[in-house]
């Protein structure tokens, strides 16, 4: 399994990465093999769909910067409301 892996069972996704802390006020600056990592621990444990994972494998694969902040948006939003 790599850590990008959105297509098993469960989440067993490792969160190698952690998502970038906020708010971003200007582009961040990662590494495109770091992006993939913070989307996945940024739905870390997440009950996910066979669509929503097929879905954040298709967004995994775009701008890495673009991925990152979105891994960080929802890092954020489910640390204010976990539910």
């Amino acid at each position: 399994m790599t850590r990008n892996d959105f297509h098993h069972d469960g989440d067993h996704t490792p969160c190698l990465v952690d998502p970038l802390p906020g708010p971003l006020n200007e582009r961040p600056r990662v590494r495109f093999e770091d992006s993939p990592a913070m989307l996945a621990a940024a739905v870390s444990g997440m009950n996910l769909g066979h669509y929503d994972r097929q879905i954040l494998t298709y967004l995994a694969t775009d701008d890495w910067t673009t991925v990152a902040v979105i891994a960080s948006i929802i890092h954020r939003a489910r640390q204010e409301d976990p539910r």
